[in-house]
């Protein structure tokens, strides 16, 4: 595999992975209550750690007020 097709496999994934990034934010930032911690450092959690931070706001930062 040479560098130009390693570029177009991985230039999705970073775009998706900035999408979700940028989406987890503003979820995080325009939630009424969050779990475990503050917003801060859910915001925090979500720029910093690459590829899962958004991932482990959506699964465990939003309180659902549905169910409460």
């Amino acid at each position: 595999m040479d560098h130009q097709q390693l570029v177009l496999l991985l230039v999705p994934i970073v775009v998706v992975d900035l999408a979700m990034k940028v989406w987890a934010l503003v979820s995080a930032t325009r939630a009424p209550r969050v779990r475990w911690g503050s917003k801060t450092l859910w915001v925090l959690v979500i720029l910093l750690v690459n590829g899962f931070g958004w991932m482990a706001w959506f699964l465990l930062g939003p309180v659902d007020e549905e169910t409460r």
